[in-house]
């Protein structure tokens, strides 16, 4: 297996709706409840994992009615890394101003987010392992400073320094073909394999060729977002030192 090396230097310094699963055994069900507000023309929404699309719905036609839209997926133990997004054109969400509306999504008819004062657009991530999104991201501190083990190509930390100071963060030796990403927010909508939303960002401009490498400064007590990629695929499944 090739070798990724991670380096860290301080330099300085609602309601549940109950249903009845049509799923077959080694399966669950994943449902999507939208009740629609005053302008229901104006919402679309899509459900996704890793291989497509699995569901998606909208624009509807009648006002303060529910719509159920529901798909079953195998329940092996894997993680699925399911991502449901919700919008609206007009920007002012489904439940709030112009009638009551929500979103429910519901594992086997269980509860596990609803919402609708989300503006233009809100996106919940779920059934996900660790390190694959944002949100799900596996926190560093001081006692991870030097070499990182990490298992895939593509994986979210998150980190909090402790003090102001300049950080450098590189997989300069690895052989990967990698890319790192540091933000300060977690928004896995926004995010793509470009710099857009960053901070900082290095894709081999930071000095060790195709490897990645970035000296920053970062602020004591705030959590940032890090994400390391294998740019090419290179480095999927990887046993780092």
């Amino acid at each position: 297996m090739k070798q990724f090396r991670l380096l860290l230097i301080t330099l300085l310094l609602t309601t549940p709706i109950p249903l009845f699963s049509q799923c077959s055994e080694g399966e669950i069900e994943i449902t999507v409840s939208i009740l629609t507000d005053n302008y229901p023309g104006e919402i679309t929404w899509i459900l996704t994992e890793e291989s497509g699309t699995l569901l998606s719905g909208g624009p509807y036609s009648n006002q303060s009615t529910t719509y159920e839209s529901s798909v079953c997926i195998s329940d092996n133990g894997e993680p699925s890394c399911l991502q449901f997004v919700i919008n609206d054109s007009y920007g002012d969400g489904i439940c709030c101003g112009y009638g009551t509306g929500a979103y429910y999504l519901l594992i086997d008819g269980v509860e596990i987010a609803s919402g609708g004062n989300y503006g233009s657009q809100d996106s919940i991530q779920f059934d996900c392992a660790p390190g694959m999104t944002c949100n799900d991201a596996v926190a560093l501190s001081a006692v991870d400073y030097g070499a990182v083990a990490q298992a895939t190509g593509n994986f979210w930390y998150t980190f909090t320094p402790e003090i102001n100071g300049m950080y450098e963060f590189n997989s300069c030796g690895s052989g990967c073909n990698s890319t790192l990403f540091i933000y300060e927010y977690c928004n896995m909508n926004n995010f793509d394999n470009t710099n857009e939303g960053t901070i900082y960002f290095d894709d081999y401009e930071g000095g060790c060729g195709y490897e990645a490498s970035q000296t920053v400064l970062l602020e004591g007590g705030v959590q940032y977002w890090i994400r390391w990629g294998s740019s090419d695929d290179s480095c999927s499944g990887l046993n780092c030192s």
